[in-house]
């Protein structure tokens, strides 16, 4: 595992985050900082080549809820009626 600058990303430039691949598994390690800054609706972007993942885009947002998350990229248009969603967040709520 590696530190390294995250590429790209709406954070800012110089912004560090860990990011590691291996076995099987993509690690990326966030900070209190990046935390705050995904919670003020700046995006941590960086290329998958990064890793080792070429041809990939790794976007990484945060928020109070799921649904405030979605409905934010739906907003931006990140999210379309075209986007395949993983909404088993969505049917957990309805349980609630």
């Amino acid at each position: 595992m590696r530190r390294m600058r995250a590429g790209g990303g709406a954070v800012g430039d110089g912004a560090v985050m860990i990011k590691a691949r291996g076995d099987g598994v993509v690690l990326l390690g966030f900070s209190r900082q990046n935390v705050e800054r995904m919670l003020a609706d700046m995006a941590i972007r960086f290329n998958g080549a990064e890793i080792g993942l070429p041809g990939l885009t790794f976007v990484i947002v945060a928020d109070e809820t799921e649904q405030a998350i979605e409905t934010k990229l739906r907003e931006a248009g990140v999210v379309t009626h075209e986007t395949q969603v993983d909404d088993r967040w969505e049917k957990g709520a309805r349980r609630a």
